[in-house]
């Protein structure tokens, strides 16, 4: 079995388990209607240990199979920090286009409700636990998640298949469920944000491009967390939260 099927399998399966457990979350928490739990004392520490098990495995992987980077579509034709720029400018456009459409669709409330909702659900209040959540969030997250979704599951199974439409299809159905703990009111957005990283990982910006604009994708909600709360607190007051 070669390096590239093993990476495949591998990648598959961690996007199922996360898929299989988003989407419980969903069923037993979204699907009730029971508003989402906060973070636990010890959620950043989890976030960060979580991470660096993935990025570990990465590593490893990488050094020990015949496999880098540019097997999962790194290279660039504009560099890798001017690509590292432009996916950060890319996530700003998706935003406004998402803001502008959401109003338009009466939904924009609900969404920053959600978006609020999720960073409830795990960003812990402890000022280490912060730091450990934002290492894990910010900082890893982007790198491992586009790696395995965009890097393997995209760009590696298109190289590998020779079927690079089949390949974004799979790799977008499964972004989309592993990221259902959400809420389903989220899936406009997940759609717009996932099917945009496929586009970045096989045009000529490659994966330096996805792993900033999901740089900026976990970011943004973290810059605007208290403002969102005090939204959130003044639109919710003995509401439902808009999990369903």
């Amino acid at each position: 079995m070669d390096s590239s099927l093993i990476a495949i399998l591998l990648a598959f399966a961690f996007a199922a388990l996360s898929a299989v457990i988003a989407l419980r979350f969903y069923w037993t928490v979204g699907r009730t209607g029971v508003r989402m739990p906060r973070a636990t004392l010890s959620s950043g520490y989890q976030i960060l240990a979580q991470q660096a098990v993935v990025l570990a495995v990465i590593l490893a992987f990488g050094y020990f199979s015949d496999l880098n980077l540019n097997s999962l579509g790194y290279s660039s034709t504009v560099g890798p920090l001017l690509a590292f720029v432009l996916g950060l400018a890319i996530y700003g456009v998706v935003l406004v286009f998402v803001e502008v459409a959401s109003h338009f669709l009466g939904i924009r409330e609900r969404l920053h409700d959600l978006s609020y909702e999720t960073m409830r659900l795990i960003w812990p209040r402890n000022p280490e636990q912060k730091l450990a959540a934002f290492a894990g969030v910010c900082i890893m997250n982007p790198f491992t998640e586009e790696v395995l979704f965009r890097g393997v599951l995209v760009f590696l199974l298109g190289e590998y298949t020779g079927n690079f439409i089949l390949a974004a299809v799979i790799g977008l159905l499964l972004s989309l469920a592993a990221h259902m703990y959400q809420g389903g009111w989220s899936i406009p957005f997940q759609l717009v944000f996932h099917a945009t990283a496929v586009l970045i990982v096989l045009s000529p910006l490659g994966l330096v491009a996805c792993i900033g604009f999901h740089f900026a994708g976990d970011l943004v909600p973290v810059m605007l967390l208290k403002k969102s709360m005090i939204e959130w607190r003044n639109r919710n007051r003995n509401r439902k939260s808009y999990v369903t």
